[in-house]
């Protein structure tokens, strides 16, 4: 996709960092955007900071370890909006230690928004992308930590790993079914951003 004009954007992780700048860079090139978050004070800053940019901006709190709530944004920007074009998810966290320090708590954490996170936006909104039969895009941000291993944040990695696997998968079984739907894994080294 090369023009966004008009193109309806969602971006989960969007309260803050790289969320919010990806919302702010579609928002430049002419798209609405729906930014989804946790965060009502930060998902305030984001909006004000797209429409600063010159876009329209739909906001939504959303859990993405729920996916019944990506279901109901799915569904709201279908309806308000005429369906998406561009799924961007963003939502991260971060937990770091020793491997073998880490209780399952982490684990469970991390995954669940790092790569559940992630399966529940593809599940809630490729069927309705798909369906529409135009062309569209999904950007699912891992982290260089997805593709070269580090010490000190194993948890962390290996949920990037699976969030990096889970692109190329998708782009396989996209181009299986002959849908006019690319994909785009993010993989940003250090960023200073609050996680």
């Amino acid at each position: 996709m090369d023009d966004f004009t008009g193109k309806t954007v969602v971006v989960t992780g969007a309260a803050s960092g790289i969320g919010r700048g990806i919302a702010v860079a579609f928002a430049r090139e002419g798209a609405r955007v729906v930014v989804a978050d946790m965060d009502p004070n930060g998902l305030d800053e984001t909006c004000t900071a797209v429409r600063e940019a010159g876009a329209e901006v739909t906001s939504a709190l959303v859990d993405v370890r729920e996916g019944a709530e990506l279901e109901a944004l799915a569904a709201r920007v279908d309806a308000e909006l005429g369906g998406t074009d561009v799924l961007c998810n963003n939502a991260g966290v971060f937990r770091g230690g020793l491997v073998w320090d880490n209780p399952i708590s982490d684990w469970d954490w991390v995954f669940s928004v790092n790569v559940y996170g992630i399966v529940n936006g593809l599940r809630a909104f490729v069927p309705r992308m798909i369906s529409r039969g135009t062309e569209g895009h999904i950007v699912n941000t891992a982290s260089m930590a997805g593709l070269v291993a580090s010490g000190m944040s194993g948890v962390y990695t290996v949920s990037k790993f699976a969030a990096a696997a889970l692109s190329e998968v998708l782009a396989r079984d996209l181009q299986s079914v002959g849908a006019p739907i690319g994909v785009s894994v993010l993989c940003p080294s250090a960023v200073a951003t609050r996680i």
